[in-house]
C-alpha cells in the first residue's frame, strides 16, 4: 500500500491534537504547571488547623465565666505574638449572657492527629465603663475555626488598661460647636480613632439623647489614618442637631480579645438657621377693659406679643418667636422648638396700615408707644429679627383676640381687628322698634307665643367706621331694670311660655364700646293661660255624677254651682281677665263643643229632658279676654231604661230543651243574654226536679255544672240583671233523662 502525501498530512494531524488535549488536561488538573502560559496568583499559604482527637485530656471544672465578647486568637498566621509558640489557644463564643475562655498550657504538635492538653484558666473580665451590645453577637462564630476565619478591621497591639474616652469632634468647614451659625448646613465631622476601635453607630438629629442602632446606621472603621471623616445627611431646618456615637473596641487583655460597645456620646452639637423667624402674629393691648384695640378707655396703649395672656379665644394665636414644629420623639406630637432665637424687633407704630418707615428697633417683646389722640386710626407693625440676622416679613399685629390666624391661612387681620382707635364719641340713638305679629307697643294682652321685633338707626356720627354700628344692648326681660345682653343683628325674636308684661329695651353700641344716650322700649303684654271654668256641679234631685240610672224622679236634671270661682288667675300683668259669657252642652258626645250661651254669673242650668238609654256629658268653656278657653266636664249621667234580653241557655252534652234522652247523666248547661245600655251585671238562677223554681241564686258568669242526676224531669230557671238594675224574662230549660 502506497501512502501519498495527504496520508501522512493526516497523520501529523491526528498527533498533534493528541498533544494539544494532553495539555489542556494536564493544565486543567494542575493551573500552577509550567505549561500553563498564564497561570494564576500565587495564593496564601493554606491553614492547616490541628485536629482534636477524642483522646482530649479531661479538663478540670475550674473555668470562671466572663462577659459576652471574650475570645482568644488562633496561632500561627493569626497569632499576636511574634514569637514561634507552641501553644494555642481554644476558645468558645457564646451569645449568651457569659462565656468561658479555655487557655491550653500543654505544649502541640501541629499535624492532624495532634491531642490538645491543658487546663482551664480564668481571663480578664470587662472594663465597668464598658457595656456589651447583642448586636456584637452576629459578627462573631461559635467555633474555633469560624473565628479564625473572621475578618477583623485591625487588631490592638497594646494592653489598655482602660477603655480610652471617644473624643470630641470637629466640623472640617470650620463651624464651631454649640455655635448658631447659617452658611454651613451640610458638615463633615472629624474625629480621632484608636487601634482598638472596630466600629461606630451614629446618630444625628434634634435629640440631645438620640440613638440608632439599625445597620443603616452602623459604619465600620479601616484604620488608614488616625482621623475618620464623617457627612450626615445635609439640614433644611434650623435647629440644635447633635452627632452622637457608639463605639465598638476590641480590647486585648493577655492572649484574649474583647469586643465592647461603649456608651452613646455626644460628640458634637450643629446649630443652624437660616430660616427666618415668625412675627408676632397678636398683641394685647395692656389697657385694662380693652378687649380690642379699638375701645373708649384710654389712648395711652402698652403693647406685649410675648404670649397669649388676656386672649379671649380656645385657638392658639402665635406670639413672637424663632419656632419651628419639632416633636423629638420622633412622634406627631408636635411642639414649638427655639432656633437661633429672637434679638430684637423693628417696630413701626403710626396710621399707615403698611407703614415701615422710620422703625425703631426694641429688644424686648413690648411696647409702649406714646399716647394717641383720640378718633384716629393706629397700627403696630412688628418684624422680627433672630441672633443670626435672619429677618421676618413686616406683619400687622391683630389687637382683637377674636383674630383666629388658622382660620384665615395665617393672612393680616382686617382692618378692625388690627387698628388700634381711642373713640370718645356715642352713636345715635335707634328708630322705634316694630312688632309684626300684632301686638302694639303698650298695648291690651294679646296670646301670640312668638312675637317678632326690628328697628332701625343708631348711626356713629364719629368712630372708626362710621354709619356701621357694631352691635346692640337687648334687655328682654318683665323687669325693665335687668341686665343687658349684647347682639349683632337689629331684630330680636323671643318664644313666650310664661304670662306676663315684658319689656324689650334697645340701644347702639359702637365698636368702640360707647353706648347711645337713651334706651328704646317696647312693652308687650302676653297672657296664655285660660280662665278657670266650671269643675263641680250640684243635681237639685240628687242623681250623682257617673252612675247608673233606669228611671229618674225628673226627666230634666237641674244643675247649680258658684259663680264666684270663675276667674282669669293673676292680675293685671298676666291676666287679660275673663269674659262675662259661659258657654254649656249637654249631650252623648263626650268631645262635644260647648254652644249653647248663657251669663256667667248665672250659676244654673237645666238639661234637656232624657228618655232614652245612653251616657250624657255636661261640658262647660270660660274664655278670657284674649281668646285663651278652658274646657271642663263636670258631669256625666248614665241612663239606662232598656231590660237586659232573656238568656238563651245551652245544655253542653248535647241533651235538648224539654226532650226525653237517656244519653247525657250528668248535664252541664251555659247561658247568655246581651244589653245595650249599661251591660250584664250577672244572673239569678234555680234548679229543681220535678218542678219549675225561683231564680234565687247569684252568679257573674253564664255556667252551671250540677251533680250527676237519675231518672226523671229538672228545671233551670236563669234570669239576667243588667248594671241600672233592668231584669230580663225569666228563661227555663227542661231536662228529661229517662231510665
Amino acid at each position: 500500500m502506497k501512502f501519498s502525501v495527504w496520508d501522512v498530512l493526516s497523520i501529523l494531524v491526528v498527533i498533534g491534537l493528541l498533544i494539544v488535549g494532553l495539555v489542556v488536561v494536564t493544565i486543567f488538573a494542575n493551573p500552577t504547571s509550567t505549561l500553563n502560559p498564564f497561570p494564576p496568583p500565587t495564593q496564601p499559604e493554606a491553614i492547616v488547623l490541628p485536629s482534636q482527637t477524642p483522646s482530649l485530656v479531661a479538663m478540670p471544672p475550674t473555668w470562671t465565666p466572663v462577659p459576652y465578647g471574650s475570645i482568644t486568637p488562633p496561632v500561627g498566621k493569626f497569632a499576636l505574638s511574634e514569637t514561634p509558640t507552641l501553644t494555642t489557644t481554644l476558645y468558645v463564643v457564646s451569645s449568651g449572657t457569659s462565656t468561658a475562655t479555655i487557655t491550653p498550657t500543654g505544649s502541640i504538635t501541629p499535624t492532624p492527629t495532634d491531642t490538645i492538653t491543658g487546663t482551664l484558666s480564668p481571663t480578664a473580665t470587662l472594663p465597668s465603663w464598658a457595656r456589651t451590645n447583642t448586636a456584637v453577637s452576629n459578627i462573631f462564630a461559635t467555633t474555633t475555626s469560624q473565628v479564625i476565619n473572621q475578618t477583623l478591621t485591625a487588631m490592638p497591639t497594646n494592653t489598655p488598661t482602660s477603655m480610652p474616652n471617644l473624643g470630641n469632634a470637629t466640623e472640617k468647614k470650620g463651624t464651631k460647636s454649640n455655635v448658631w451659625q447659617k452658611i454651613v448646613n451640610n458638615p463633615t465631622f472629624l474625629f480621632n480613632v484608636t487601634p482598638a476601635m472596630f466600629e461606630y453607630y451614629w446618630y444625628f438629629g434634634r435629640n440631645s439623647d438620640g440613638t440608632d442602632n439599625t445597620a443603616a446606621h452602623r459604619v465600620a472603621i479601616h484604620h488608614d489614618s488616625k482621623t475618620i471623616e464623617f457627612t450626615p445627611p445635609v439640614v433644611t431646618e434650623c435647629g440644635a442637631y447633635y452627632l452622637r456615637m457608639q463605639v465598638s473596641y476590641a480590647v486585648k487583655t493577655g492572649k484574649t480579645i474583647t469586643y465592647s460597645y461603649s456608651d452613646w456620646k455626644t460628640l458634637f452639637i450643629f446649630k443652624y438657621d437660616d430660616t427666618p423667624p415668625d412675627p408676632p402674629l397678636y398683641a394685647i393691648t395692656g389697657i385694662t377693659g380693652a378687649l380690642r384695640g379699638i375701645q373708649n378707655i384710654s389712648g395711652s396703649p402698652h403693647f406685649n406679643w410675648s404670649g397669649v395672656n388676656g386672649a379671649n379665644q380656645a385657638h392658639y394665636i402665635l406670639p413672637a418667636g424663632d419656632y419651628i414644629g419639632y416633636d423629638p420623639t420622633g412622634g406627631s406630637n408636635f411642639e414649638p422648638y427655639l432656633c437661633s432665637g429672637i434679638k430684637n424687633y423693628n417696630v413701626y407704630w403710626g396710621p399707615d396700615p403698611e407703614g415701615v418707615s422710620n422703625p425703631k428697633s426694641i429688644s424686648s417683646s413690648s411696647y409702649t408707644p406714646s399716647s394717641v389722640k383720640s378718633n384716629t386710626a393706629y397700627y403696630l407693625r412688628v418684624q422680627s429679627l433672630d441672633n443670626l440676622n435672619n429677618k421676618s416679613d413686616w406683619r400687622t399685629v391683630a389687637l382683637d383676640p377674636g383674630y383666629d390666624p388658622e382660620a384665615v391661612s395665617f393672612a393680616e387681620p382686617t382692618p378692625d381687628q388690627a387698628v388700634f382707635y381711642y373713640d370718645t364719641v356715642r352713636p345715635n340713638n335707634i328708630g322705634g322698634i316694630n312688632e309684626t305679629t300684632g301686638y302694639t307697643n303698650n298695648g291690651p294682652f294679646r296670646n301670640e307665643r312668638s312675637p317678632s321685633f326690628n328697628w332701625t338707626g343708631g348711626q356713629d356720627p364719629v368712630g372708626f367706621n362710621t354709619g356701621v354700628i357694631w352691635g346692640y344692648e337687648v334687655v328682654w326681660d318683665t323687669n325693665p331694670a335687668a341686665t343687658s345682653r349684647f347682639q349683632k343683628v337689629n331684630t330680636y325674636n323671643p318664644l313666650l311660655s310664661t304670662s306676663g308684661t315684658y319689656y324689650l329695651r334697645v340701644r347702639a353700641e359702637d365698636w368702640a364700646g360707647n353706648v347711645s344716650p337713651d334706651w328704646q322700649q317696647f312693652i308687650l303684654r302676653y297672657d296664655g293661660v285660660g280662665p278657670v271654668s266650671v269643675t263641680s256641679v250640684t243635681e237639685s234631685n240628687g242623681v250623682k255624677r257617673n252612675t247608673y240610672y233606669n228611671s229618674l224622679v225628673d226627666a230634666v236634671l237641674h244643675f247649680s254651682w258658684d259663680p264666684s270661682k270663675l276667674i282669669d288667675p293673676g292680675n293685671s300683668t298676666n291676666s287679660s281677665g275673663i269674659q262675662p259669657t259661659l258657654w254649656v252642652y249637654w249631650g252623648t258626645d263626650p268631645a262635644g263643643v260647648p254652644n249653647r250661651a248663657q251669663a256667667l254669673s248665672l250659676g244654673t242650668f237645666n238639661s234637656d229632658p232624657v228618655g232614652s238609654t245612653g251616657v250624657y256629658y255636661l261640658r262647660m268653656m270660660t274664655q278670657d279676654n284674649v281668646g285663651n278657653e278652658t274646657i271642663t266636664t263636670p258631669f256625666v249621667l248614665k241612663f239606662d231604661n232598656d231590660n237586659p234580653t232573656d238568656p238563651v241557655i245551652t245544655e253542653l252534652g248535647g241533651a235538648q230543651n224539654n226532650v226525653d234522652q237517656n244519653l247525657v247523666k250528668n248535664p252541664n248547661f251555659s247561658w247568655s243574654s246581651t244589653d245595650s245600655g249599661s251591660g250584664i251585671k250577672g244572673f239569678y238562677y234555680c234548679w229543681a226536679k220535678g218542678s219549675a223554681c225561683t231564680p234565687t241564686k247569684w252568679v257573674t258568669s253564664g255556667k252551671y255544672d250540677p251533680s250527676s242526676v237519675s231518672a226523671g224531669v229538672y228545671y233551670l230557671e236563669v234570669q239576667a240583671l243588667d248594671n241600672a238594675g233592668n231584669y230580663s224574662g225569666i228563661s227555663e230549660f227542661v231536662f228529661r233523662l229517662t231510665p
